[in-house]
């Protein structure tokens, strides 16, 4: 259906501020995916809210907090979809912007064909176990770019070719809310795409 889709939320800036507070200290140096349990957060009741008005909080399989160093460009982040395989993605994921989003985005891409998904990464940090699949440039062709704001969040698919890219010398923080069964686009509610 959608390869992203630009999610406006308008009491955004209070629900991040209290993620943040919600954050360990040293996330900041803990480059890669950061996996919190749901029961982390659920305090928050703005953002649980917010999470069942898209799919119940009750079904996220995980939080993921991902923090993108410095000076991550075009040419040395990798496309790639998550998990080992489109079927073993997450699928469609929400996300938010934490930290220093404002002048990086993620690139989203279509496959050309259908490559053969044998190459295997560990990204970021080298002590990751999660599996991704990778592509080259000539493999995709780009079909749109990510970009957070102080009111918008994003819904991403996953299981689609992506990279992130992050310029300036600040970390990236991204949040990163994945499902269990995974969340489908037609379960989200028209609205909240905008196609009703």
């Amino acid at each position: 259906m959608f390869h992203f889709k630009p999610v406006t939320i308008l009491n955004l800036p209070e629900i991040t501020k209290t993620i943040i507070e919600f954050l360990p200290d040293n996330i900041l140096n803990s480059y890669g995916f950061n996996v919190f349990k749901p029961s982390h957060f659920e305090k928050i009741s703005k953002l649980k809210e917010l999470i069942n008005s898209i799919k119940s909080w009750d079904l996220l399989k995980d939080i993921v907090v991902i923090v993108v160093p410095p000076d991550i460009w075009l040419e040395n982040s990798p496309i790639h979809i998550d998990g080992d395989s489109p079927q073993h993605s997450s699928h469609v994921a929400f996300n938010i912007g934490l930290l220093n989003y404002e002048d990086s985005y993620t690139i989203c891409y279509r496959l050309k064909n259908t490559p053969l998904l044998d190459e295997k990464i560990k990204f970021m940090n080298s002590d990751s176990s999660r599996p991704y699949n990778c592509y080259k440039e000539d493999e995709v062709e780009e079909v749109g770019r990510i970009c957070y704001n102080s009111t918008t969040a994003n819904l991403i698919d996953t299981s689609k070719p992506h990279k992130v890219t992050n310029y300036p010398n600040l970390v990236r923080v991204v949040i990163s809310f994945r499902w269990n069964p995974p969340l489908r686009w037609n379960e989200i509610d028209k609205k909240i795409l905008g196609i009703e």
